[in-house]
């Protein structure tokens, strides 16, 4: 960046076009007043928190934050690398579609703020101290690192500090990071507004977008949710296949409770195969509408479950990748270019592909795991969220993000509350981290665990039942072009007889 004029007050002098940008979205715009009148027109010093869900805009908004407010130099602390990356590169001046010039907010390449991402020992001093904004993610702030910038920088060297998925700000190195800076203005940005019993942040909310109305103005795809329902599911007990039970006779003799039968059916290969076709099926049905390359994303229980998965997809002939945090690091990446360069139609994720991933061509979410927690389930479903352009969607499909699971797996209590919480809470208490785990099978609190399983088999083809998130335009028009589909295959069919 030292080909780039260093301007310590650049947030101060500079004049973004912010107001009259149509460029802007609604709530970016109304967001970024709310934090000018509590740090500058009300003088406030408690952490500012902002909720906007993922696709809205969180990371144009970091990028407009501190004009006017910040006096100096400016961090944005991120959970992990796949969000500090994108960060990055969305705010990086170098880039021509970086978000200032994309947007309007500025025209020219010399009224962008200098920013860098910290890389430890290989960031020296002098870039340091001529950027405008430091982005890195939080385990470069961890005190026992050499290499920490806490060890490095004075305690001012900061006036405003940016965190991205503040619901993890509880945990202990956030704390001592925005503990030791001696920034006055300290934004803390969620996209998971879910109540719980866990720590609340720490701040004032200043403002909230509710997931309801990003769908109703076309910022994220709406969401439907897809449940098979097999028509006879028989299980056996302590591998006694002699005996054969269906779910209501296992509950009324009290032999296995719901959480037994959701793992038998998470790792019962015919069950998933049920999820496997239905997921398929809604792909396929996008592909009617539109050539653009729809994906399924599929969540597992574990890696050796992934495989699994994988292998149901291959033998359809998909091709499928699998994300997980054993992969060799070349593996990863070039997992994550097959995935961008749309060399898959189906990624088989195990705890890697939650908050801060974004393809906006992952459509189908695939479930094939329980859940018992809200913040996993809303995170997993965000990465069917990002919306598709106006100018490269071909169909009302295409912005409809399906949800696919098994009856059994017990999901619907999550996914009502998912749509009554975003729709009506006021309040805000997020979950503090979780830890990931790979062979986590989604029953987070419970102890003394029965790991066993039985053997689930379906009878039947089944049956499907859709619920729409919430009646958009969007999904109007997606229904009426579903019934001219069917009025012109009826009319074609009537023409044949005739012939």
């Amino acid at each position: 960046m030292a080909d780039i004029y260093f301007d310590e007050k650049h947030f101060l002098t500079s004049d973004p076009n912010l107001t009259e940008n149509e460029d802007l979205r609604e709530p970016q715009i109304e967001a970024y007043y709310k934090a000018f009148n509590h740090f500058i027109k009300y003088n406030k010093t408690s952490h500012a928190i902002i909720v906007l869900p993922t696709g809205v805009g969180k990371t144009g908004l970091m990028g407009i934050l501190p004009y006017h407010i910040s006096e100096g130099r400016v961090l944005i602390i991120t959970p992990g690398t796949t969000i500090r990356d994108s960060v990055v590169d969305s705010l990086n001046p170098k880039n021509p579609e970086n978000f200032w010039l994309k947007r309007k907010v500025f025209n020219q390449v010399d009224e962008l703020p200098t920013l860098i991402e910290y890389e430890g020992d290989k960031t020296p001093n002098e870039i340091l101290e001529n950027a405008n904004i430091v982005v890195l993610n939080i385990h470069k702030l961890q005190e026992r690192l050499e290499s920490s910038l806490i060890n490095r920088l004075n305690a001012d060297f900061f006036d405003m500090i940016l965190i991205d998925e503040a619901h993890h700000s509880t945990a202990d190195t956030w704390v001592e990071a925005t503990n030791y800076f001696l920034a006055e203005k300290v934004v803390k940005l969620t996209g998971t507004p879910f109540r719980s019993d866990g720590k609340p942040i720490v701040g004032d909310e200043i403002f909230r977008y509710k997931l309801s109305a990003a769908m109703a103005n076309g910022y994220v795809k709406s969401l439907e949710d897809l449940v098979h329902i097999p028509e006879e599911l028989h299980l056996t007990v302590d591998n006694d296949s002699s005996e054969v039970y269906t779910v209501e006779e296992i509950y009324e003799m009290g032999i296995k409770d719901e959480n037994w039968v959701s793992r038998s059916v998470a790792y019962s290969k015919e069950c998933s195969q049920k999820v496997v076709n239905r997921s398929i099926e809604q792909l396929e049905e996008k592909a009617k509408y539109s050539d653009l390359p729809h994906k399924i994303i599929a969540v597992a229980c574990s890696i050796e479950h992934a495989e699994q998965i994988k292998a149901l997809y291959e033998q359809m002939e998909y091709t499928a990748t699998i994300i997980h945090s054993k992969l060799k690091e070349e593996e990863l990446q070039m997992a994550y270019k097959n995935i961008e360069n749309d060399r898959t139609q189906v990624v088989v994720n195990v705890a890697m592909l939650g908050e801060g991933y974004d393809h906006k061509y992952l459509s189908v979410a695939a479930l094939f795991r329980p859940f018992r927690s809200r913040l996993p389930y809303a995170q997993f479903v965000g990465r069917i969220l990002r919306r598709i352009p106006d100018s490269e969607a071909q169909s009302a499909q295409d912005n409809v993000g399906v949800i696919v699971s098994h009856e059994h797996l017990y999901l619907r209590d999550l996914w009502n509350y998912y749509k009554k919480e975003i729709q009506e809470s006021n309040t805000i208490r997020l979950l503090d981290e979780l830890e990931k785990s790979e062979i986590d099978l989604g029953f987070e609190g419970e102890s003394n665990r029965d790991y066993s399983i039985g053997k689930a088999t379906e009878k039947g083809e089944g049956e499907t039942i859709i619920d729409s998130y919430i009646t958009t335009e969007l999904i109007e028009k997606q229904r009426e072009e579903r019934a001219k589909r069917k009025q012109a295959i009826i009319e074609l069919q009537l023409s044949l007889i005739h012939i």
